[in-house]
């Protein structure tokens, strides 16, 4: 108890409520009506659509009244957009009524007055659950299918702001302004060399700007070369700001000569290649994600091309089967399947630009070629200069016109700066990687495992995952996590596809047993580098044992008897003589594979850092996070 002198605690009297405030709006209201539809065309052309009418005064709306006709695609297509983009469970749409839409009936079918309106009601009921939810509410799409009389379906996809967007730009630059009064002396170098980026003007979203402000908060150290290749990715990206590609002429047009394109050509892309952990894949990808075009894909080069190798196979597999092989001599799977990539992308971005199989060197010209006709821009990173890719690979003369083209229409630069950063990342000593002969590696990888079932909750148990019709059988996993040896990832017949499907199923690879490797084993070796490839390119988190350091896995040796033996009978297949100069290409010499451990032990190094194995976590709390300021502004 207090004193005799504190306060009474005084009632608090609730404010008499007038008529004004009884039949006026609510505070936070949305109110949607679908009426009025109305039936257009004939025959296979005749639709419904409907108006849609909102009214409401929350703030994150800019138009507080608005009135459009929609017809029921539309609403699908806004479903398909929210699925995509936004973290709310998508209600369902009322039925497609198939059964009504038969063209043989004899009655108007789905242009029934009952059924107009039972399907009225349903997509009444669907407009007002999704325009409710408060995530919802922060999509483009949703704005634009509300208060937009024409829907633009080569949006950007993205997040409505509510009106925060001048006073946070004013902080920012307040906040600039601040900071740059606190510089501390010594750093007067950096700021000049990022003073000096010029070439294009820095627009706030564009890879120039990000980059800028990563090195002045410190994320990353001033460098050069690094910087030249900013400006290039800068200009290509208000180049594709002004660009959308050609649609290609139809049969028709052709045939009567007036099918020709006369639209601007396409910007030319970027071929950058160097050194390992010289900051390649972070440009291209600080350059992807700040990138406006909607078609766009970032993909892993060797996952792309089995994807290409699917698509051929399936047109294959569409011909007739007892056609006539002589008719049918011009007949090119590739040509369909470029096509259709270029209908779902005009942006592509390749990590890791390499080629190493014969298979992917020989369609390669005829694809990419295709895929320039079609206007797609590349943008590509790589260890090797155009002119060393698939270096003293097999019939490499068929493979050199792609260079040519690659060349005519990518830009090529050298980033080269001599730092290799994923090795001045420190690992965690003794904590993810195990040397064998320097403790009890299986113990500590034990351990390791227990931990982590512990946290995904669930039993220990065998999985099979079926690829391409195959089963690969997992003996120890416990939900996305995998306990496996080297033998039984490298030594059996697997490829890039397994490896892939793994990242798919699995946050964290165990690996135990990794041996020394040298030209002797170099099918293993040949399957341990794509597999820690795939593995770091999707971001799965990888705990292993090995009989050595990573720079001390691996070295030149003497191929094995049965890889020689293997050697021999491909060179007799082909009528290859054991001392010419074929003889001496990289699939036979094992030289691929020693260029490509130096981009393994690069990455075996930051696939041990604490930033690494922690990135999964930290986009999970991003993404939680950002829910939570969804409904905190809402």
């Amino acid at each position: 108890m207090s004193g005799g002198n504190a306060p009474a605690t005084a009632r608090i009297q609730p404010k008499k409520q007038t008529l004004e405030d009884a039949y006026s709006p609510p505070a936070n209201f949305l109110e949607i009506d679908i009426l009025d539809p109305q039936t257009h065309g004939v025959a296979k052309k005749r639709y419904t659509d409907y108006e849609v009418r909102m009214r409401t005064n929350l703030p994150v709306f800019k138009v507080k009244e608005s009135s459009v006709r929609r017809r029921y695609s539309d609403f699908e297509w806004l479903r398909s957009e929210l699925e995509r983009d936004s973290k709310i469970v998508v209600p369902p749409l009322p039925g497609k009524a198939l059964k009504r839409q038969l063209p043989f009936r004899a009655d108007d079918g789905i242009f029934e007055d009952e059924f107009i309106e039972e399907r009225r009601k349903g997509l009444e009921q669907f407009i007002n659950k999704v325009a409710g939810h408060p995530l919802a509410q922060n999509e483009k799409c949703l704005h634009m299918f509300l208060q937009e009389p024409v829907i633009d379906k080569n949006y950007v996809p993205g997040k409505i702001r509510k009106v925060l967007v001048d006073n946070s730009a004013q902080n920012k630059s307040s906040e600039t302004a601040t900071r740059s009064e606190r510089t501390p002396i010594g750093t007067s170098s950096l700021n000049q060399s990022s003073n000096a980026i010029t070439g294009s003007e820095v627009t706030g979203t564009g890879p120039l700007s990000v980059y800028q402000q990563r090195i002045a908060l410190g994320q990353l150290q001033y460098d050069s070369h690094q910087l030249s290749i900013v400006q290039n990715l800068e200009e290509l990206h208000h180049e594709l700001q002004s660009f959308s590609p050609s649609k290609p002429p139809s049969f028709i047009s052709k045939a009567f000569g007036f099918g020709q394109r006369t639209e601007e050509k396409p910007p030319k892309g970027l071929y950058l290649y160097g050194n390992v952990g010289t900051g390649k894949t972070m440009l291209m990808d600080l350059f992807f994600k700040h990138c406006k075009v909607r078609r766009k894909q970032r993909v892993h080069f060797n996952r792309f091309m089995l994807d290409v190798h699917k698509r051929v196979h399936a047109v294959k597999k569409t011909m007739p089967s007892g056609r006539d092989v002589k008719k049918n001599q011009s007949y090119d799977p590739i040509l369909p399947v470029a096509r259709e990539i270029s209908e779902e992308t005009w942006l592509l971005c390749f990590d890791e630009f390499q080629v190493t199989d014969i298979a992917d060197a020989v369609i390669l010209k005829k694809l990419f070629t295709e895929l320039f006709n079609n206007d797609v821009v590349v943008v590509a990173t790589s260890n090797r200069a155009p002119e060393d890719l698939y270096k003293n690979g097999l019939q490499r003369g068929n493979f050199l016109p792609f260079i040519d083209v690659l060349k005519s229409y990518c830009k090529v630069l050298p980033l080269d700066s001599g730092i290799d950063y994923r090795m001045e990342c420190l690992p965690s000593a003794g904590k993810i990687y195990f040397i064998k002969p320097e403790g009890n590696a299986d113990e500590d990888l034990d351990k390791i495992f227990k931990e982590l079932s512990e946290e995904e909750g669930k039993d220990v148990e065998p999985r099979v995952l079926t690829i391409l019709g195959r089963q690969l059988k997992l003996p120890v996993t416990c939900g996305r996590v995998l306990d496996a040896t080297f033998d039984a990832m490298c030594k059996q017949a697997l490829g890039a596809i397994d490896y892939l499907e793994i990242s798919k199923e699995f946050d964290t690879v165990i690996l135990r047993d990794i041996p020394r490797m040298s030209l002797f084993n170099k099918s293993e070796a040949r399957r341990f580098i794509t597999m820690i490839d795939t593995l770091y390119d999707n971001q799965v988190r990888l705990v292993c044992s090995a009989e050595a350091s990573p720079k001390e896995l691996f070295g030149a040796g003497q191929i094995s008897q049965r890889d020689h033996e293997a050697n021999m009978n491909l060179m007799d297949d082909l009528g290859i003589q054991q001392k010419s100069d074929l003889a001496q290409a990289s699939i036979f010499t094992g030289e691929e594979e020693l260029f490509a451990f130096e981009r393994t032990v690069s990455r075996l190094a930051e696939m041990q850092t604490e930033e690494y194995w922690n990135l999964r976590k930290t986009l999970a709390q991003h993404s939680n996070s950002e829910d939570t300021n969804h409904r905190d502004n809402s």
